[in-house]
């Protein structure tokens, strides 16, 4: 896919993204060039012999060093508290051991803080953390699917039974509010609701819709078949604020009209 130089602005959330190279990773908004008045003051720049497109390179470049130089950082630190809660527990464990006495046989001291040791994961990604959903009916699994977790609500897996799959009107939550028709069918029974990204909301503030009206769970689709995977963001913290908690989680375009029509076949 052939990304547009100069493509960084926002024009929903009225700022440059520098996260992702096409869209922006707040609210799902393709990407645009900036505004006439920043245009105006790179013309206003003295003349270069270097080619635009060549600078622009360098900014895509550098941009994507940045996002990546940003994961490291943050590995490095969950490595070193994970390296420093292991030394305590060690130590922990260390003092315990001192204290038994020698004639004792008795190991349940050392069985017992073996027990509160900290657990490291060594197989994980810095960027992705995919998940599966499935869609089930009485009988069997009618879908099943690669879902990206946002980075916010619940991250801890779950099973929701007896709910029905209620696709939200609107999709997009436009207005940041449901229909009548879609409110009175989460409050009948219990239910995941299914909504798309767009129309310049928020993924956190669609979730938080959901969540306000008594969905048990969100499942957004990518109404675009590019870019995917990425991951949902919530730069300006507003799940943590207004306390969001249920899981929320993409699927890609194609998954996401499969189980569209799965809704319409089983409802």
């Amino acid at each position: 896919m052939t990304i547009p130089a100069g493509n960084i602005y926002c024009p929903s959330c009225q700022e440059v993204c520098h996260d992702h190279p096409s869209i922006c990773t707040v609210c799902g908004t393709t990407l645009t060039s900036p505004p006439a008045h920043q245009a105006t003051q790179q013309q206003s720049r003295p003349y270069s012999l270097v080619p635009e497109e060549l600078v622009e390179d360098v900014r895509q470049n550098a941009r994507h060093l940045s996002h990546l130089l940003r994961h490291v950082q943050q590995s490095v630190v969950d490595t070193q508290q994970a390296q420093q809660e292991l030394m305590e527990s060690l130590e922990m464990l260390r003092g315990e051991i001192i204290q038994q006495t020698p004639t004792s046989n008795q190991r349940a001291t050392a069985g017992k803080a073996l027990e509160h040791l900290p657990r490291i994961v060594l197989e994980n990604t810095l960027f992705l953390h995919p998940s599966t959903i499935e869609l089930r009916n009485s009988e069997r699994v009618v879908l099943r699917c690669e879902a990206i977790p946002g980075e916010f609500g619940s991250a801890q897996p779950c099973c929701i039974e007896n709910a029905a799959l209620t696709i939200a009107e609107p999709k997009t939550a436009k207005g940041n509010k449901l229909s009548a028709n879609t409110q009175q069918a989460i409050r009948q029974q219990p239910s995941v609701l299914y909504m798309e990204r767009g129309d310049s909301v928020s993924f956190a503030r669609k979730a938080l819709v959901a969540q306000q009206t008594g969905a048990q769970a969100v499942i957004i689709g990518n109404h675009l078949a590019e870019p995917w995977p990425y991951v949902m963001r919530d730069s300006t913290k507003e799940a943590e604020r207004e306390n969001l908690t249920i899981p929320v989680v993409m699927i890609k375009q194609a998954d996401a009209q499969t189980g569209e029509g799965m809704c319409y076949l089983y409802r």
